[in-house]
C-alpha cells in the first residue's frame, strides 16, 4: 500500500495488479490525467471508476470515457449513511449518455426532488434533492437538529406535496453555497462548470462577495495549468454566450492552487475568508460588466 498518493505510482499500479475498480475524488482524477504516464498507462483492466466527494468537472469524464473506460459518480451524506446514489453497472449505458448523471438510488434509497422554498423556478429547472434511507437513524442526542433536518425519514426536511420525480439525478450545487445577485439566485457550481472547460484552466472555485449595487457578485478564484496564461477578460469573454449576464464572474483573481480538506473537496470556508475580505477585494482583479 503506497504511504501517499503519487499519481504515476498510482498508474504503475493499477497497470501491474490488474486493478479492476478505482474510487477517488476529483482532484486525484485531475492528477491521474496531468501525469504525463496517464496516455499510454494500460488501464484496461478497470471496470469501472468512481468519483465521488464533490462535482467531478464533465472534461474529465470525457476524458475517460473517450479513453473507452467506464467512468461514473455517486452522491451522498454522512446523514444517508453514505452513498445515496451511485452510477452501477446495470446503468453504466445511461450515464454515457448523460455525462453527469448520480445515476439511481442505490439499495434501500428513495429519492424525491423538491421545489425551492421561493418556489420561483419551473420543474425543469434547480430543485432541492432529498433521499429517504432505511437504517437511517438520525443525529445522536439531537432532537432538535433530527426535527430540522428529518421529516418521517426523508432528509433534508422534505416539504409534502413538493415531490417531483426524475430517472436520473443531477447534482448542480449545493443550495448554502448560493448568493444572489441583484436578487437572482447564483450557483457557483454552474459556473464552475463553464470556467473549468477552458483550456488554460486546472481548476476553479467562485464564491459570492459583498457587492454594493447587486448585493453580492461572483468572485472565480482560478489556478492555471503549468506554463498556461490567460487573462481576466479573456476568461470572462469565455463564459459569455454561455451563461446568463447576472452569472458571469465580476471579480477574478488568480492563485497558484486551491486549497483543499482532507477529503479532496476545495476548502471554500478558506476562500471567502480570505478573499471577501475588503481589503482583499481593493486588492484583486476587478471586471465589472454590466449584468
Amino acid at each position: 500500500m503506497p504511504r501517499k498518493f503519487d499519481p504515476e505510482e498510482s498508474l504503475r499500479l493499477i497497470e501491474k495488479e490488474k486493478v479492476t475498480v478505482v474510487m477517488g475524488v476529483p482532484a486525484i482524477w485531475q492528477m491521474l490525467i496531468a501525469a504525463p504516464l496517464f496516455k499510454t498507462a494500460d488501464l484496461s483492466s478497470c471496470d469501472i471508476s468512481t468519483t465521488a466527494a464533490t462535482r467531478c468537472p464533465l472534461e474529465v469524464v470525457k476524458v475517460f470515457r473517450e479513453r473507452g473506460l467506464t467512468f461514473g459518480g455517486g452522491y451522498g451524506l454522512t446523514e444517508t449513511s453514505p452513498t445515496a446514489f451511485m452510477l452501477e453497472p446495470k446503468i453504466l449505458s445511461e450515464g454515457r449518455r448523460r455525462l453527469g448523471s448520480s445515476a439511481s438510488p442505490r439499495s434501500l434509497t428513495r429519492r424525491a426532488l423538491s421545489a425551492p422554498r421561493a418556489r420561483t423556478c419551473p420543474p425543469a429547472r434547480s430543485r432541492d434533492l432529498v433521499a429517504w434511507r432505511e437504517r437511517v437513524g438520525g443525529y445522536l442526542n439531537r432532537p432538535d437538529a433530527n426535527a430540522a433536518g428529518f421529516t418521517e425519514g426523508w432528509f433534508p426536511h422534505r416539504r409534502p406535496g413538493d415531490a417531483r420525480r426524475r430517472r436520473c439525478t443531477f447534482v448542480v450545487g449545493r443550495s448554502k453555497e448560493m448568493f444572489k445577485s441583484g436578487g437572482l439566485n447564483v450557483y457557483p457550481a454552474e459556473i464552475e462548470a463553464v470556467m473549468g472547460r477552458h483550456p488554460a484552466i486546472r481548476e476553479v472555485c467562485v464564491i459570492g462577495v459583498p457587492d454594493p449595487k447587486w448585493n453580492e457578485v461572483g468572485k472565480a478564484i482560478v489556478a492555471l495549468k503549468p506554463g498556461a496564461t490567460a487573462t481576466p477578460n479573456e476568461l470572462i469573454a469565455f463564459c459569455e454566450g454561455q451563461l446568463a449576464r447576472y452569472k458571469l464572474p465580476k471579480k477574478l483573481v488568480f492563485v497558484d492552487a486551491l486549497p483543499r480538506n482532507t477529503l479532496g473537496k476545495v476548502n471554500r470556508g478558506e476562500l471567502k475568508q480570505k478573499f471577501s475580505a475588503r481589503a482583499q477585494r481593493a486588492a484583486s482583479s476587478c471586471l465589472s460588466p454590466t449584468p
